[in-house]
């Protein structure tokens, strides 16, 4: 079932929120006999150095439907205490592409989707724009755009790849790399095809750099950050490519 895309944006914040939220009350110490108030949770997320794009009331909603879904736990009237669940490993809190899954492959493409790939084959950009590069480095400067706690610290911009590619937005730490790859409201749907493309390069690249340096610790992760909603007509290509989608938060 293909969600609108005005509840893809929805669900997604959603889904970081919840993950943000159940790691702070992790991180504090919080139990079930020493609990949060929605009210004291969305004054310490905002320490944390996010800025939210909802109020304190519209806040509460996102943990009581959190609290439904298994991803906070909480005591009626009293507060919020960490779910049994796994925590996020260091604070990485993907944005991802708010689809269900539903096992589609290249074979489910239309002949319409086929056409667009061949579009973007012939596409040819101008150069970045002014508005691209100030979107990157937005993105490098405060990985809460994309859903990241701010400890993840300053991405770097035009990232060296082995393959001679670079990289719009790059983090790293001991335990995780995470490629961005940019496109803004401007970017034409041909343009977007080829940033679906890219991710896919990326990641394979990405991984295979992985297995040289022999390190299984690292877990690697390509992202497209939109500055729009992806357009309808790309989700099944999308969802084909297994490419998570990010839209940035204002």
């Amino acid at each position: 079932m293909e969600r609108g895309l005005g509840d893809w944006a929805n669900i997604d914040r959603h889904d970081w929120i919840a993950n943000v939220v159940d790691d702070l009350l992790r991180q504090s110490g919080v139990t079930k006999d020493h609990l949060l108030t929605g009210p004291e949770l969305y004054e310490r997320v905002k320490q944390l150095g996010f800025t939210l794009p909802i109020s304190e009331s519209r806040f509460s909603q996102y943990l009581t439907a959190a609290v439904k879904r298994g991803e906070l736990a909480s005591r009626p009237g009293r507060g919020y205490f960490p779910s049994e669940r796994p925590g996020s490993p260091d604070g990485l809190y993907q944005q991802q592409a708010v689809r269900e899954r539903s096992g589609l492959d290249c074979r489910s493409l239309d002949p319409n989707s086929l056409g667009r790939i061949d579009a973007a084959r012939i596409f040819r950009a101008s150069g970045e724009s002014q508005r691209h590069k100030r979107l990157k480095e937005a993105i490098a400067n405060n990985p809460t755009l994309i859903g990241c706690l701010p400890s993840l610290g300053r991405g770097e911009t035009e990232f060296r790849l082995p393959s001679g590619d670079a990289l719009d937005v790059f983090f790293r730490n001991e335990s995780n790399w995470l490629a961005i790859e940019v496109k803004t409201a401007v970017s034409v749907e041909a343009d977007l095809v080829r940033g679906l493309f890219q991710c896919v390069k990326y990641q394979a690249v990405l991984d295979a750099w992985r297995r040289v340096l022999m390190d299984d610790v690292i877990e690697v992760r390509v992202i497209l950050a939109l500055e729009a909603n992806l357009p309808n007509s790309l989700l099944v290509l999308c969802d084909a490519l297994r490419v998570d989608v990010v839209v940035v938060l204002n």
